[in-house]
């Protein structure tokens, strides 16, 4: 490195002064390599921080250097160890520096010294500023291998290497041999003598082989080719506590038994539901995973009970929210009203109390009592009132019945009225009856 008489270089001994005064007061776990992945320890690396000062020309050093580490096993002369630590680039700010070094796993309690040397970028050579001991604190890795024979007052009963008086004590089905070896109990070890495929059993003290490759023997299992002598007030499948039973199958639930005083039966798709707190409720099956329901085509297709007792055959996209309303198949079709019925078709609804669509399309029977038989986009609003088919057909008014045919109405003054069929018919007075 070139030195002119106007540079001159101090780290020596205010650099090692520093470094091992920082030494001595960090943690060990403050030099590791790297910080300890969250949730996880981490292992203690070979790493440790140099922090030194450097002068030049009798001021402290700014700018970028450029410096060579290396570990030598005597004070002058000797042998390196480990790998040189060239660390290029190095701030020096008012002539304080830091840099990591890892020259591995050389730390074994031998003393080591410490050579430093610098030169500023571009210079071709360094200048070497003599070496320092380094004290104990960086020895400290060297814990991390210590054999048992290095420890110094070790506790009584380990002089022998060996923890053996500690006192154990063997859980139900164990025992405890010489040298503090664990053994299961012969009636607690399962049978090596079964056929192929045959599952044991436990008898309330042993276990046995089972009977056939499905289990069975003396304990209660369910066999998959059939039980004989079973007592149905004693035998079940089942739970015994308050919690629901699923059956699967492909590992998806096809059936769903929800406690409760009248227990709620959800069959068909696993999206199928029974509002919470509902009881008597039944879903026979149905139910799709499609979200093309509901009025905007938007809603999932589920099947749906929200009222005691309300059920649902099948189908998809169907709701009972009525108490005791039933809707028997079909497609978005609704029974809100209590009682009502819905028996299938699609997108009809029947709000009334004791309400009735038997099918079609897109009918409604909205008075308490009032029946639609089909067709389509037909209403039956009025208290007992009946469309019994055809398209878009009214009767808005207490007891008023229309037969069929297409667009007709009977208005809210016409009570007791009856369209028999035809098109596009009004009747507003009371009693009055057209034929067609």
């Amino acid at each position: 490195m070139n030195v002119t008489r106007t540079r001159t270089w101090v780290v020596g001994i205010g650099v090692t002064l520093l470094l091992l005064a920082l030494l001595a007061s960090l943690p060990l776990a403050a030099r590791a390599q790297g910080p300890a992945p969250q949730g996880t320890a981490a292992a203690l690396g070979t790493a440790f921080t140099y922090q030194g000062r450097l002068v030049v020309g009798g001021s402290p050093a700014n700018g970028t250097y450029d410096f060579q580490f290396k570990l030598y096993n005597a004070s002058t002369g000797g042998s390196q160890v480990g790998s040189t630590q060239t660390k290029n680039g190095v701030n020096v700010s008012s002539g304080l520096f830091s840099v990591e070094l890892d020259f591995g796993d050389v730390f074994d309690g031998t003393a080591l010294w410490l050579e430093v040397a610098v030169k500023k970028p571009g210079e071709s050579s360094y200048t070497t500023l003599g070496r320092q001991k380094l004290t104990a604190m960086p020895f400290a890795t060297y814990a991390r291998k210590v054999p048992w024979s290095g420890l110094m007052n070790m506790p009584a009963g380990f002089a022998d290497g060996k923890d053996d008086d500690t006192t154990y004590n063997a859980g139900t089905g164990l025992a405890i041999e010489v040298d503090n070896k664990f053994s299961i109990l012969p009636s607690y070890r399962l049978p090596q003598g079964c056929q192929n495929s045959a599952i044991p059993i436990w008898n309330g003290t042993t276990w046995q082989c089972g009977t056939g490759q499905t289990g069975g023997g003396s304990s209660n299992a369910w066999l998959l080719l059939g039980n004989a002598g079973t007592n149905p007030s004693t035998n079940f499948l089942g739970t015994t506590d308050n919690q629901p039973l699923e059956v699967r199958v492909n590992n998806q639930r096809a059936m769903r038994i929800e406690p409760g005083s009248s227990p709620n039966l959800i069959g068909g798709y696993s999206g199928n539901s029974v509002a919470s707190g509902v009881q008597g409720a039944t879903i026979g099956g149905g139910g799709s995973s499609d979200s093309t329901c509901g009025s905007g085509g938007g809603s999932p297709c589920i099947n749906q009970v929200t009222k005691d007792y309300g059920a649902v055959g099948g189908g998809y996209g169907n709701t009972a929210s009525g108490k005791f309303a039933t809707v028997g198949g079909g497609a978005v079709n609704t029974a809100s009203g209590d009682i009502s019925t819905v028996g299938g078709g699609g997108l009809n609804a029947a709000s009334g109390t004791l309400a009735t669509v038997s099918g079609g399309s897109s009918n409604a029977a909205g008075g308490n009592v009032a029946t639609v038989g089909g067709g389509w986009g037909n209403k039956a609003s009025g208290f007992g009132a009946t469309v019994s088919g055809g398209i878009t057909n009214t009767a808005t008014v207490t007891g008023t019945t229309i037969g069929g045919g297409s667009d007709n109405l009977i208005t809210d003054t016409a009570i007791y009225a009856t369209i028999a069929g035809g098109y596009n018919i009004t009747v507003t007075g009371q009693y009055a009856a057209v034929g067609g």
